[in-house]
């Protein structure tokens, strides 16, 4: 009988599954920040431990930001990018309470 992994019952392989955190899907224009230079973006999902954005200009996978959120900012690493849109790892994970801030709306426009 040939294996399918598409069907097994194993660990799934889609790294989407994976997640420890929620992701919820958002649409808010934000900050960002590339060393001094900041930047407009869009968060287009957010969990406690990521993001989906949208930057104004392509960002390189590896590097670091900083993101504003709810009057707030946390550093994180670029993972993946297809050019308009960016995952990005928190180096410090949002609390639950944060999550729902910007979830809810109360974070306005940086």
């Amino acid at each position: 009988m040939e294996h399918n992994p598409e069907s097994s019952t194993d660990t799934p392989q889609d790294p989407r599954l994976l997640r420890a955190s929620p992701r919820h899907k958002i649409f808010q224009r934000t900050e960002a920040r590339l060393g001094s230079e900041s930047m407009r973006v869009y968060l287009l999902d957010l969990s406690a431990t990521g993001a989906l954005i949208q930057p104004a200009t392509p960002l390189t996978v590896g590097i670091e930001i900083e993101l504003d959120y709810a009057g707030a900012a946390r550093r994180a690493r670029v993972m993946n990018s297809d050019g308009a849109r960016c995952g990005v790892h928190f180096l410090v994970p949002l609390t639950e309470t944060e999550v729902a801030m910007v979830v809810a709306g109360q974070a306005g426009p940086a």
